[in-house]
């Protein structure tokens, strides 16, 4: 009896992270619609590809200078470690934004400069 209230216990926690995972890959999905950098850059990133734009062939480079950049402390592809989420890798920075794919909390935006000030993750070497 008692081992079946941990099954199910287990279970419904495991369902729960799964769909904060899967809100959180609809969110990204909402990001690449809304965002003003180069799209090419965007889904490279999110697959883990480095790409610097612009490409020249989406909507928005074919509209001017793109608003995404990698310049600053948060390098595409790096490792990051967040108190509450764990360990995560940088997928991709824009407008002031830090997304970040958490390996269980899923993708979160962070604010860079709050990210900065209260120093809410850091470097994993």
């Amino acid at each position: 009896r008692r081992a079946r209230r941990a099954v199910v216990a287990e279970a419904l926690d495991h369902l729960e992270r799964r769909r904060v995972f899967d809100r959180s890959r609809l969110e990204m999905v909402r990001r690449y619609a809304e965002t003003r950098g180069c799209r090419r850059a965007f889904l490279l990133n999110y697959f883990g590809e480095a790409f610097d734009p612009p490409c020249g062939r989406c909507d928005n480079c074919d509209a001017g200078p793109t608003a995404a950049r990698r310049d600053g402390p948060f390098e595409l592809g790096s490792r990051v470690r967040h108190r509450e989420w764990g360990e995560g890798t940088v997928h991709h920075v824009e407008d002031g934004k830090l997304v970040v794919l958490f390996e269980d909390a899923g993708y979160r935006t962070l604010a860079e400069d709050v990210v900065l000030e209260e120093g809410l993750v850091e470097p994993v070497a």
